[in-house]
C-alpha cells in the first residue's frame, strides 16, 4: 500500500529555508498538491513582475516577486521562488555570467515544474520549453523568453 507524504510544515527554523523548500518540492512531485492554482491570479505584483520581466527589467521584477515571495505560504511560496531565480538568472545573462544563469535557471526550472502545465494564469509548460530552448542555444544573449497567459 503506498502511503501518502504528510505535507510539510509551513515555518522554517532560522537557516531551514532551503531544507523546507526541498521538503515542499519532494512533496509536490510525489502528490502533485499544488494548491489552489487561482490563488495569485489576480495579484497585483504578480502581474506587475510579469510585465517587468518581459520588459527585460529583471532587476526589478526579482524585487517586485520577492516583496509578494515574503508573505507567501507554501506551495505557492515555491512558485514565487522560481520566478525569482528567473529573474536572477536572465540578469546573470545580461552581465554575461553563463556559470549563475546555468546554475538559477536549472534550479528555477526544477521548482516550477509542479506548477505545470498552467499556473495563476500563466503558461508554464510553454515557458519550460522556451527557457529550456534558450539555454540549449548557449548564447546567453536576447532575445529571452518571455511568460506569457495561458488560454
Amino acid at each position: 500500500m503506498t502511503q501518502i507524504p504528510k505535507t510539510p510544515p509551513q515555518k522554517f527554523s532560522p537557516g531551514g529555508r532551503r531544507i523546507l523548500d526541498a521538503q515542499w518540492l519532494t512533496y509536490l512531485r510525489r502528490t502533485s498538491d499544488i494548491g489552489n492554482r487561482d490563488t495569485l491570479i489576480n495579484s497585483e505584483q504578480l502581474i506587475k513582475g510579469v510585465y517587468q520581466f518581459n520588459e527585460g527589467k529583471f532587476q526589478s521584477c526579482h524585487e517586485t516577486w520577492e516583496s509578494l515571495w515574503v508573505d507567501s505560504i507554501y506551495p505557492e511560496r515555491l512558485f514565487i521562488l522560481s520566478l525569482t531565480k528567473f529573474a536572477s538568472g536572465f540578469a546573470h545573462a545580461l552581465r554575461r555570467n553563463p556559470k549563475g544563469v546555468t546554475r538559477l535557471l536549472d534550479d528555477a526550472i526544477r521548482y516550477i515544474k509542479p506548477f505545470a502545465p498552467s499556473y495563476a494564469g500563466l503558461d508554464i509548460q510553454l515557458f519550460i520549453s522556451d527557457v529550456t530552448a534558450w539555454l540549449h542555444s548557449e548564447t546567453y544573449s536576447p532575445p529571452f523568453p518571455e511568460l506569457k497567459l495561458s488560454n
